[in-house]
């Protein structure tokens, strides 16, 4: 099945960004749409370069789904709480009143 009517019937919206061959262009339209999706994206495959570069999220260390399924979200918990703590830093230094 393909995944766009996947999609469809799940009223979900397809976010893959457009492409076009290499003597036709894209609209203007297109293209706001592209760089609108590609700004979202950017945030949440940085944050899945990070944990498989430097977490080791790249390989399943353990047999079974399972055990590699809850060792993924230990690691996305401490990268969590780690990113917390730096906003909560950076709002401390900043004088915020809620970040007393």
């Amino acid at each position: 099945m393909p995944i766009v009517l996947m999609l469809t019937r799940k009223t979900m919206k397809n976010l893959v960004n457009k492409i076009t061959k290499f003597y036709t262009g894209l609209t203007d339209r297109q293209k706001q749409e592209n760089k609108q999706r590609s700004s979202i994206r950017y945030i949440v495959e940085r944050t899945f370069g990070l944990l498989k570069q430097h977490h080791g999220l790249a390989k399943a260390r353990y047999l079974g789904l399972e055990r590699n399924k809850t060792r993924a979200q230990l690691i996305a918990m401490s990268h969590n709480l780690k990113t917390g703590m730096n906003i909560f830093k950076q709002m401390r230094s900043l004088g915020d009143c809620y970040a007393q």
